[in-house]
């Protein structure tokens, strides 16, 4: 019997599984028979009520309890910022649990430095972001720090806000998810299951020397994008999907 394929899904630092946006779009239509399931951080999306753990390997154990894994199937975790984080200690914690993982813009501590983990340019925005009281400041302030396209415009920040407004992220877990990942320090190991490391050159927080560290110590495939912004699944959701599906066609995933 054919083995079925199982996608999660983690969004990284104030964001949720509604973040993903055109991106589930696109790769639900190129891989129709993938199942995507969409994991919210504690204190996050359907989690919103709960309290972010102040550590990212009780951000996992938190994550594995909620969802149960199909072991029948083929799992791939694809994760982006903090999510990357979280993805590489269940995976490393949990070795079964998946066969295959995907960061986009991922930093690690004790592999990257704090300037190469988020960049002096955009640490006022970043810090003024986590405390605006006013939520369209709040989310405006984020679209800035994580997108490249001007184009996005009003469109994507409104959908933001509706996302909130519904599901609304306190400061305390903002700050609490912060803290998880500037002190996850992972293992500095090369990982036992392929590893696609997507970056791009003009992320406006993350260093390229921070994320060609992470691939030197990790292994795996690094694939560049020349402009997108730090979330690269937000501004180029075709592009992360086709790279996505050469990585499992090249490792025989698929």
């Amino acid at each position: 019997m054919e083995k079925g394929l199982t996608i999660s899904l983690i969004r990284g630092l104030s964001r949720e599984s509604g973040h993903w946006g055109e991106f589930l779009t696109f790769l639900q239509k190129e891989m129709p028979r993938a199942e995507l399931r969409l994991l919210d951080l504690p204190g996050s999306g359907v989690h919103n009520k709960k309290r972010s753990p102040l550590s990212v390997s009780k951000i996992v154990d938190f994550l594995r309890k909620e969802n149960n894994l199909n072991t029948n199937d083929l799992n791939i975790v694809v994760a982006s910022s903090l999510g990357g984080m979280v993805a590489m200690e269940w995976v490393s914690k949990y070795p079964d649990d998946f066969d295959g993982i995907v960061t986009m813009n991922s930093s690690f501590n004790e592999i990257c430095s704090n300037s190469e983990r988020v960049k002096s340019t955009i640490r006022p925005e970043l810090f003024k972001a986590m405390f605006y009281t006013r939520l369209r400041n709040r989310e405006k302030a984020i679209l800035k720090i994580n997108s490249n396209k001007i184009d996005h415009g009003n469109k994507v920040l409104n959908r933001w806000i509706d996302i909130q407004k519904k599901r609304r992220m306190t400061r305390w877990n903002i700050v609490s998810q912060a803290f998880a990942g500037i002190r996850y320090t992972p293992k500095q190991v090369a990982l036992h299951i392929p590893l696609l490391m997507l970056g791009s050159k003009m992320d406006k927080m993350v260093c390229m020397e921070c994320i060609e560290k992470s691939h030197k110590v990790f292994g795996g495939q690094l694939v560049w994008h020349e402009t997108a912004g730090h979330c690269i699944p937000l501004d180029e959701p075709e592009w992360v999907t086709q790279e996505i599906h050469k990585w499992l066609q090249r490792t025989n995933l698929i």
